[in-house]
């Protein structure tokens, strides 16, 4: 049984690293068949081990928030498509929550003194957060989302 556990335990560490490497944003997915804790304890430190922004951002109703309007509704989201009812935006459900958590978060860091240099594990960081957000926004702009 111990050793099951410390081949659980390595492959989290494996997966905490590579992932802590080579991404700037991570989505946290609840998952009710195990505790998530332990890996995000791992990647929580391991982001700020190498340097990067590890930041929580609540997605309850970023299935049913529009990414171009901020509308929130829950017949917004029929299935796999997102179509505003104010705005009529549409876009792949997955999408649109993908880019409204997104903005959240930007939306966070922006507010909060979090940058890229010196940041922890709550994204607080010692440069203003300037350039994490000017760099974010223009890929914003590239993808096509206009509200922050």
């Amino acid at each position: 049984m111990q050793k099951i556990a410390c081949v659980r335990r390595d492959f989290l560490h494996k997966v905490s690293t590579i992932i802590a490497k080579s991404h700037d944003v991570v989505e946290e997915l609840k998952d009710n068949r195990f505790s998530m804790e332990p890996f995000i304890r791992m990647l929580e430190y391991k982001c700020r081990q190498y340097g990067q922004i590890f930041l929580k951002v609540d997605p309850r109703k970023s299935s049913q928030t529009c990414s171009a309007c901020g509308f929130v509704h829950p017949k917004n989201r029929k299935g796999k498509i997102f179509c505003c009812l104010h705005c009529g935006y549409t876009d792949d459900a997955d999408i649109n929550a993908a880019k409204e958590i997104l903005q959240r978060g930007l939306a966070i860091l922006k507010s909060s003194t979090a940058g890229l240099a010196g940041s922890d594990a709550r994204g607080e960081g010692t440069d203003g957060g300037t350039a994490f957000g000017q760099v974010y926004e223009s890929s914003l702009v590239e993808a096509g989302i206009s509200r922050l």
